[in-house]
């Protein structure tokens, strides 16, 4: 089967966007792994940035994964594209209001879109499957959806939401290579 790629503001759009990705979840994963092993709240407030950009980043990722696979993913993908978006959207304004600005109501925000956002990953995620759209990382959107649940779900249980929510940043570090990968090769995946 021919695979059909969209390419929205060529190649060089979908390596940038692949490598804000990578940032992105770089970003995420050193906030929690810096805050997990240091009780010293002076560097959690000094990383607390890093909480908005890098959904901002992860939201530059979605695009480009979305130029890259848009006519691949129909249905219930393009929900969860538009969920993601939405997610992340809140994720960076509820971050921004509540660690820049110090409105409490901004965190809810960000709770809420962080779930909108893992709703969207699913849907995605299932669709990615359906498609083939990445073959042997099928799993990976499903994966990263399926991460903030459990996140949630450990509720304080630092021994488990730190390592959760640093496999979510690497899911995007993932995702953002394969986009990488992809945009860069000079063969069309078969």
């Amino acid at each position: 089967m021919k695979r059909s790629y969209l390419s929205l503001g060529g190649e060089r759009s979908i390596q940038l966007a692949a490598l804000a990705s990578i940032f992105g979840g770089s970003l995420w994963a050193v906030k929690v792994i810096l805050d997990g092993i240091s009780p010293d709240s002076s560097v959690s407030e000094a990383t607390d940035s890093f909480f908005y950009i890098a959904p901002l980043l992860m939201t530059f990722g979605l695009a480009g994964f979305h130029a890259r696979y848009a006519t691949l993913i129909q249905g219930m993908g393009r929900t969860g594209f538009v969920n993601g978006f939405i997610g992340l959207a809140m994720l960076v304004g509820g971050f921004l209001g509540g660690f820049t600005f110090g409105i409490e109501q901004a965190m809810r925000i960000s709770s809420f879109g962080f779930l909108i956002l893992a709703f969207g990953l699913v849907l995605l995620g299932l669709e990615v499957m359906k498609a083939n759209a990445l073959p042997r990382w099928n799993f990976l959107p499903l994966a990263m959806g399926l991460l903030v649940p459990l996140s949630v779900i450990s509720g304080d249980a630092a021994i488990l939401r730190a390592p959760l929510s640093a496999l979510f940043g690497l899911g995007w570090i993932l995702l953002g290579t394969i986009l990488l990968s992809d945009a860069t090769s000079k063969n069309t995946p078969s």
